[in-house]
């Protein structure tokens, strides 16, 4: 999204998302603090012993680095071998000394990475208090890239907490105001994102701005407003200038086909969709082309998605394929099973083994039913 700050997809747990965020190498440094000395040492860091890791750092200053630099070093360290918890402490500490020493950039990046390590351990609330804390310090550094990237960031976290709210209480009945709290919270962040997005010309950021806006409204029911999002989030996503890429292209007509559904989703429970038939025919030229755009860019969850949705537009089209739809379901079904073979288990993930199950648990229902037409 933003390549000048050298950003890299980390791995998240959180698949609803598309996430960006800063290297934890913290490829930027304050040229005021951070001489050449340190950012050698920082390229050929390797991984310390134990023994290193629990030392004073405060004795290590004789070395010729300061304090500053060893505990970059240290949280650096920590952060390598997946001891969170720790590498959080010593970023904290990094900050607090980056802080005194006016070492602003520095600061900014070491909070950068505690916010998003609290965002990889689920803490969404600790995220959503640093991120604000590191949007402070980009706004005094008026980093506008940063600032796009935060306000990328608490949409999403905002969103995932709301998704988990809506979750806890889906019986819930009456209007929940924390509920309707994060949302706006999230629609807020992602127009911000835009508004910055649109200043300095980044193309992928503002596709990723309306994404953003569009799984709001979702959540909302306003689909015909998510749907407006959603196709101008398509149209980024299928301009290579944009930052457009056959994952995302799979991803917005996924999105579009979704909210479709929605919005008419009691005709076509009923199997009956009356003058919905252009509506039928879209919805299955997207999956179509989330099949194809995910299978372009290697993408099985996505693939398996659209054979699995298609498997069931298959089933209820009646009279619109002249009630030869279940074979063709079956066909889908088939698909996926077969793509479940071709892969390790293990790397679909428990998402991929859900639609494996599903897909066979389907295929047996449609090859024991008492009645096909073919």
């Amino acid at each position: 999204l933003f390549a000048a700050f050298a950003i890299v997809l980390l791995p998240t747990r959180f698949s609803s998302s598309f996430l960006f965020a800063f290297s934890p190498v913290f490829p930027l440094l304050d040229k005021a603090s951070m001489d050449e000395e340190v950012l050698e040492v920082l390229k050929t860091l390797e991984p310390a012993v134990e023994d290193d890791l629990d030392c004073d750092i405060s004795t290590q200053s004789v070395s010729g680095l300061r304090p500053l630099h060893v505990q970059l070093m240290y949280a650096r360290e920590l952060d390598k071998q997946k001891k969170f918890p720790e590498a959080l402490d010593a970023y904290g500490e990094l900050a607090d000394i980056a802080a005194r020493e006016k070492s602003a950039l520095l600061e900014m990046n070491a909070c950068h990475r505690a916010a998003q390590l609290h965002k990889l351990m689920g803490e969404y609330s600790e995220s959503i208090t640093m991120y604000h804390h590191v949007l402070e310090l980009a706004r005094e550094q008026k980093d506008m890239r940063t600032i796009a990237e935060c306000f990328l960031q608490l949409g999403h976290l905002n969103l995932n907490l709301a998704k988990k709210k809506q979750r806890e209480e889906a019986n819930h009945v009456g209007k929940d105001d924390f509920l309707s709290e994060l949302l706006d919270n999230a629609l807020s962040n992602f127009n911000s994102l835009l508004t910055i997005a649109q200043t300095i010309h980044d193309g992928r950021a503002i596709g990723e701005a309306r994404k953003g806006i569009g799984l709001v409204f979702s959540i909302k029911r306003h689909f015909e407003e998510a749907l407006k999002q959603f196709e101008l989030f398509s149209k980024r996503a299928s301009n290579s200038k944009d930052g457009g890429t056959p994952k995302l292209r799979a991803n917005a007509m996924q999105l579009q086909a979704d909210v479709l559904t929605k919005m008419f989703e009691g005709d076509m429970m009923g199997a009956s969709l009356g003058s919905n038939k252009d509506v039928f025919t879209r919805i299955m030229d997207l999956r179509w082309q989330q099949a194809a755009c995910a299978t372009e860019a290697g993408d099985h969850l996505l693939v398996m998605d659209a054979y699995l949705r298609l498997a069931h537009l298959y089933e209820v089209a009646g009279s619109y394929l002249d009630y030869r739809g279940v074979p063709k379901a079956k066909d889908m079904l088939q698909k996926i099973i077969d793509l479940g073979k071709e892969h390790n288990l293990q790397s679909l993930g428990v998402s991929g083994a859900r639609m494996l199950k599903k897909a066979a648990d389907e295929l047996d229902r449609l090859n024991n039913a008492g009645c096909v037409i073919s």
